[in-house]
């Protein structure tokens, strides 16, 4: 664990409720996929076997990553609706009785002074914040993914001896006019990554 911390290796985010450790995403093996998907630019059919396996193994990792955030990404939004229960039920009522603003028609006050209380409260900002903060790793997790799968279909295509670029649909066969084929996509990702990498690139989130 302390060698994954260590290094560029890992991605660290908030527990769901708070309370626990962080969560460390070990992404050794996700980066190094990362680095190589440049290659399928000049992938053989001789190699697409090899770099199958190891898109496959990336995208396991992923999900299960993916899975685990998630997990957290749910807690951290059950806390803030705690939170928020709290800050209605206990705090406004105090808040009201001390200003004086109490009535039988509205005993717990307008929607809009509830709303700026808790807005207000320092610990529903922080608890925000995390489930913010999860839900960008959630993002980017996907987005990897997305990257692993569309390499994936292009290995696919170059093990069957598919020429990617020469098999354009333009949106036909059941699809949207003008919608992008499935070649298409994976012809624009095979030009959207056509610079390699060196190690494990920048930094990672």
């Amino acid at each position: 664990m302390s060698d994954i911390l260590n290094a560029d290796k890992a991605l660290v985010i908030p527990s769901g409720n708070g309370t626990n450790s962080p969560i460390v995403l070990d992404m050794r093996n996700i980066y190094k996929t990362e680095a190589r998907l440049f290659e399928i630019q000049s992938l053989t059919k001789a190699k697409s076997s090899e770099f199958l396996y190891v898109v496959i193994q990336a995208l396991s990792e992923t999900k299960r990553h993916m899975a685990t955030i998630n997990l957290e990404l749910l807690r951290a939004k059950q806390e803030l609706r705690k939170v928020r229960a709290i800050i209605i039920l206990d705090e406004v009522p105090e808040v009201l009785k001390a200003m004086g603003g109490t009535s039988s028609k509205s005993p717990m006050g307008s929607e809009d002074f509830r709303e700026s209380l808790v807005n207000k409260s320092q610990q529903y900002q922080v608890v925000t914040d995390r489930v913010y903060q999860i839900n960008a790793s959630l993002e980017i997790m996907e987005a990897k993914a997305e990257s692993f799968k569309m390499s994936y279909f292009v290995a696919m295509n170059v093990a069957r001896g598919v020429d990617v670029a020469a098999n354009i649909s333009g949106g036909v066969d059941g699809e949207d006019p003008g919608s992008y084929s499935e070649q298409e996509k994976a012809q624009n990702f095979v030009n959207k990554v056509n610079k390699p990498t060196n190690g494990f690139g920048n930094a990672k989130f």
